[in-house]
């Protein structure tokens, strides 16, 4: 029936409310109006946050989190480009750290190892963002906390870049691919 139909859970009806607010977001940035992105994104994620509030510990498992980051962190780099503001900047490398805490959640809870390293090769250019922000504030601020900053995020990719290789020999090993076939793809 219609009622049937149009009757959707109250987890359902937050996921589409984010979905459309990350949506006009994304709009907005696109078109360069960083600032009024940015109210847009925080409503999207806090309406997916049982406290409301943008700290680790009430973020889970979910890829529209990293998505909304990423849009926040190019919101406030185009903030930063107009401004020259170092505190759009700390938001950004905020919203890099929140990430983090994100993508972790999310490679715990799936399945699939294709997943797994798909969720890992993206990682690397969220690393390379964070670390490319942590410096810029150095320099801006000449703040030590930055570089330190700056080598965790370098540690954690290349930690990943590890657990990646290690994940690729443990598939490798299990399919029992042939040396030479391997070989052959590893030349093209």
């Amino acid at each position: 029936s219609l009622n049937n139909a149009l009757s959707i859970s109250d987890e359902e009806w937050y996921k589409f409310r984010a979905d459309i607010l990350g949506t006009q977001a994304e709009g907005l940035i696109d078109n360069g109006e960083y600032q009024k992105s940015i109210p847009l994104l925080l409503r999207a994620i806090e309406t997916l946050i049982p406290e409301g509030t943008l700290y680790n510990d009430q973020l889970y498992a979910d890829p529209f989190f990293l998505e909304a980051f990423s849009y926040l962190i190019k919101a406030e780099k185009g903030l930063y480009e107009e401004e020259n503001d170092p505190e759009t900047l700390k938001r950004a490398l905020f919203y890099a750290q929140l990430s983090n805490a994100v993508e972790d959640s999310l490679r715990t809870s799936l399945d699939y190892e294709s997943s797994k390293m798909f969720l890992i090769s993206e990682s690397h250019e969220r690393a390379e963002e964070a670390i490319e922000i942590a410096l810029e504030l150095y320099k801006n601020t000449q703040d030590k906390v930055y570089i330190e900053k700056a080598f965790l995020f370098s540690e954690r990719n290349h930690a990943l870049l590890l657990l990646e290789n290690i994940n690729q020999l443990e598939a490798i090993a299990e399919a029992q691919i042939p040396e030479g076939l391997r070989f052959e793809e590893n030349r093209l």
